[in-house]
């Protein structure tokens, strides 16, 4: 408790004795892109993605980190095949549909950011995989930015049908 840098010491203490499984260099490099330390999680991250033992629903999440990583560090297109290497596990997960989607979002490109934010409203939530489930990504964030970029493309009508489907699902949020 109120130790932020607890697991971040402890894991890097079992990294340079060499004694972390696949599965705890993938919590490692969660670790360090938490602590926005993104270079040294690029290199786990890299190694991780290469265990042959390693669960897939960490490699997809190990892929969604990555993307963020190389966000952060203004390199859209290597964060845009990081999100599409998930792709090769499983079917698109909506957390990185709407990773996605925000990257075209904050260029400007809305068509393609729509595109990615319906895509995620049809994706399938699978919650009893074991995986890392953001619930707002397969219904609020994707009415909230559809509505965002339907107004920056003057389709009002369809502005305020995503504004309003996201007030359905929390009226009382801030964003609404």
């Amino acid at each position: 408790q109120n130790d932020s840098m607890r697991n971040l010491r402890i894991l890097e203490t079992l990294h340079k004795q060499q004694q972390l499984s696949a599965r705890e260099r993938y919590y490692y490099a969660k670790e360090l892109y938490e602590h926005a330390q993104y270079e040294k999680a690029l290199i786990l991250l890299d190694q991780f993605m290469k265990e042959t033992d390693a669960w897939i629903e960490n490699k997809i999440d190990a892929c969604r980190i990555k993307g963020h990583c190389l966000t952060m560090l203004q390199k859209k297109t290597a964060a845009l095949s990081a999100y599409f290497e998930s792709f090769v596990y499983d079917l698109p997960r909506s957390e990185i549909l709407c990773d996605i989607g925000f990257l075209y979002l904050q260029e400007e490109q809305y068509p393609s950011a729509v595109y990615w934010y319906q895509l995620a409203l049809s994706a399938e939530k699978k919650e009893t995989s074991g995986a890392f489930i953001q619930p707002d990504c397969y219904d609020f964030i994707p009415y909230v930015q559809l509505c965002v970029c339907y107004d920056k493309l003057k389709d009002i009508s369809k502005a305020i049908y995503y504004h309003q489907q996201a007030a359905l699902l929390k009226p009382n949020d801030p964003i609404i």
